[in-house]
């Protein structure tokens, strides 16, 4: 029974501790979708300046 405990908790504090390390460099999933999400709002931004000036610039 004590072994089953500290196997648990042995578990937990593995857990924590690796989520811990990788929100710390900047690695978690959230983190990682934060960035994601920026570099396709900014390349969507600017694909539709794109198609704006070329609209602009058809006769």
């Amino acid at each position: 029974m004590k072994k089953k405990a500290i196997m648990y908790v042995v578990l937990v504090v593995a857990l924590a501790g690796g989520g811990t390390l990788m929100a710390m460099e900047g690695k978690d999933a959230v983190t990682v979708a934060a960035s994601e999400k920026s570099a396709l709002l900014a390349a969507d931004s600017v694909n539709r300046r794109f198609r704006a000036s070329a609209a602009k610039s058809r006769p």
